[in-house]
């Protein structure tokens, strides 16, 4: 089943500290290369595991090794979404511009999305997205 992944979702499958078993239910799917992802996806997960470094949460080999295993993860980078649809999901919701390119894709597909945010599930769910895990 394919599916939009988020960078929450990533990051749980990176950190030891944030892995579920709900989220290590997703990797399988993610195994038969379903999950698609917005062009800034690589960049916010990185971003992400730069903070948790800095904030003290994994060291810096952890870092190296979650960055590298980033890099293999079976996704496909989906074309960027337009500018004022971002925009319009956005404002409505309330939402990051990151936030609003992950719904964007997720409706624009009609791909479930599998996110951990409690605002982007109230989001997508509002948009009658069905949201993962």
């Amino acid at each position: 089943m394919p599916f939009v992944v988020d960078a929450s979702i990533a990051l749980s499958w990176l950190m030891p500290d944030e892995r579920d078993e709900s989220v290590d239910a997703l990797a399988s799917l993610l195994a038969e290369g379903a999950a698609l992802v917005p062009d800034l996806f690589m960049h916010e997960v990185r971003n992400a595991l730069v903070v948790a470094h800095r904030r003290g949460r994994i060291e810096r080999d952890r870092l190296v090794l979650a960055a590298s295993k980033l890099r293999q993860l079976p996704v496909k980078i989906a074309e960027p979404a337009e500018t004022g649809e971002v925009l319009d999901y956005a404002l409505m919701h309330d939402l990051s511009a990151y936030d609003a390119a992950y719904l964007a894709l997720a409706c624009r597909t009609r791909l479930p999305l599998a996110t951990r945010d409690s605002a982007l599930r109230r989001a997508a769910r509002l948009e009658n997205v069905p949201v993962l895990p």
